[in-house]
């Protein structure tokens, strides 16, 4: 995501979050409560979005983010805000973000990347291999050390796409590739970019010593 593209949508979630800064009225009063409480809000301009429907489908993307980050990272303080409605024919186009507070959790030495170095230096001849093993996997936990319990905003854009007619609806990834949008199925996306493949990382330890024994 383009950082001025992320710092217009981060606006336009605190104006929500905040509110005018006038008496506002009993509905918007209501809906501030409903976010602290459930996590979700609809803004009015969301006039086909039930509530059923926002409560399930904040649950599925915080579900779906802890589901595929397990053993990675934790969330807490998760929110989302349904924030504009387009509707063409019968599909209504629902703009949303979510948001939440993610923490790495695993510790530098239990990466796969780091147990495929551990595993690899074990398999080399020498001791001077060992050696530089030992010191190109103690880089690596360096680099990684910092990251340890540290906490990021996290922020996804989702869009619903709802049918009016039948009241059913998809989740998708609006993707930017430059000036166009593409609209990707939302599990998906989250499959091929949040699960970490534990055995690829493992195999790129491996060969990052392997490297070492064929200097």
């Amino acid at each position: 995501m383009g950082k001025l593209r992320q710092i217009t949508i981060m606006m336009l979630f605190l104006v929500c979050l905040l509110g005018s800064a006038s008496v506002r009225k009993d509905t918007e009063a209501a809906a501030d409560t409903r976010l602290k409480s459930e996590g979700w809000r609809i803004q009015e301009e969301c006039s086909q979005l039930t509530e059923q429907m926002a409560e399930e489908i904040y649950t599925k993307v915080l579900t779906l983010r802890q589901k595929l980050t397990k053993g990675r990272c934790t969330l807490e303080n998760g929110r989302m805000v349904f924030l504009t409605e387009e509707i063409k024919e019968r599909i209504a186009t629902v703009r949303a973000v979510f948001e939440a507070d993610e923490t790495i959790v695993r510790k530098p030495c239990d990466d796969p990347l780091i147990l495929g170095m551990y595993e690899a230096k074990e398999q080399l001849a020498t001791d001077e291999a060992k050696k530089e093993a030992e010191a190109c996997i103690n880089g690596w936990l360096a680099e990684l050390e910092p990251e340890y319990l540290k906490t990021y905003r996290l922020v996804l854009e989702v869009v619903v796409k709802l049918d009016i007619t039948d009241q059913n609806y998809s989740l998708y990834y609006p993707v930017q590739e430059e000036a166009k949008e593409t609209l990707e199925p939302f599990e998906r996306y989250a499959s091929e970019h949040w699960k970490e493949n534990g055995q690829e990382r493992r195999q790129m330890g491996c060969e990052r010593i392997f490297e070492i024994r064929q200097r």
